[in-house]
């Protein structure tokens, strides 16, 4: 099958680009195109304007920034146009990027990271899929540009809203990082490279000197689940020691509260299972991550 006839407009600057999505609240925005092709070509999803924006200058930048005030987690700020193999680069390069990193080696195949871009998984806002996870693990935030206006916001709000609204375009990414001594873990079950897994879970876990837990966010993607943090599980284990016991709870939690459900890969009740095994063994590595070479949590 082949897509609907659309127009196509190739911005000159971000300022064309902003303009022509003002005029056209039905355009679609090409960048990696990984996902929008596929869903053009099937006609599950009609533009009547495509706007290209490869060629527009200063979006496709990957900074590493200082932490923001009041505690001094890294930072990178991504570009809409970032191809997700240039991130992978510079975060695999920052032991406090080591969770996104390793989420990245988990998308696709590295062709595939070639040419998608980051910020085009975020705004693809699809629950079941890695960056999902990530939003809600690390707190990222976006930079959402219209004609006439800019304002940053929570990468979480997008999957609530299914995306970017009309008119507004995702213009940069920005990902905070582990602080040093904070524990993290993140873990996929299936070989499926490509669309959706079995499930997977992220964890981002901080531990005080004695071995108690400041705060642990865990988040798991999943058919069925919104992407968001399972908070119960999470404030399980806080101010207590993470131990054997404390992880175990935490798992049985995640698992009766995640939401699940069934498809041609697996029953919700299988998927339910998983995010058990899966936060228990995420859990284990967090801690272990904590620990210095003498076995002590580093502050």
């Amino acid at each position: 099958m082949h897509a609907a006839p659309f127009a196509f407009h190739a911005a000159r600057d971000l300022k064309d680009a902003l303009e022509v999505l003002d005029m056209s609240p039905g355009a679609a925005v090409l960048a990696g195109g990984l996902s929008l092709i596929p869903e053009l070509r099937s006609r599950r999803r009609r533009a009547a304007l495509l706007v290209d924006i490869n060629n527009v200058p200063g979006l496709d930048g990957v900074t590493a920034l200082a932490g923001r005030p009041g505690g001094p987690r890294p930072v990178l700020r991504i570009g809409c146009a970032a191809r997700q193999a240039d991130v992978l680069a510079v975060a695999a390069r920052h032991p406090g990027h080591a969770l996104l990193a390793a989420a990245l080696r988990t998308m696709g195949t590295a062709l595939v990271r070639q040419r998608g871009t980051l910020a085009g998984a975020v705004a693809q806002a699809a629950p079941e899929l890695q960056m999902s996870a990530l939003c809600s693990v690390l707190d990222i935030r976006v930079t959402v540009r219209r004609a006439a206006d800019t304002h940053d916001r929570a990468a979480r709000e997008l999957f609530a809203e299914a995306g970017p609204g009309p008119g507004e375009l995702v213009t940069a990414v920005e990902v905070p990082g582990c602080r040093s001594g904070e524990g993290w873990a993140f873990l996929r079950a299936g070989r499926r490279t490509f669309g959706a897994h079995l499930g997977g879970v992220a964890v981002r876990l901080d531990l005080r000197p004695d071995g108690r837990c400041r705060g642990a966010r865990i988040a798991p993607f999943v058919a069925g689940h919104d992407g968001a943090a399972l908070a119960e599980a999470g404030a399980s284990l806080c101010s207590g020691p993470v131990d054997a016991p404390a992880v175990r709870r935490a798992a049985d939690l995640a698992a009766r509260t995640v939401r699940t459900r069934s498809d041609a890969l697996a029953s919700a009740d299988y998927r339910r299972h998983l995010v058990r095994v899966l936060v228990r063994r995420a859990l284990v590595q967090a801690v272990d991550r904590t620990r210095g070479p003498s076995g002590e949590v580093v502050s």
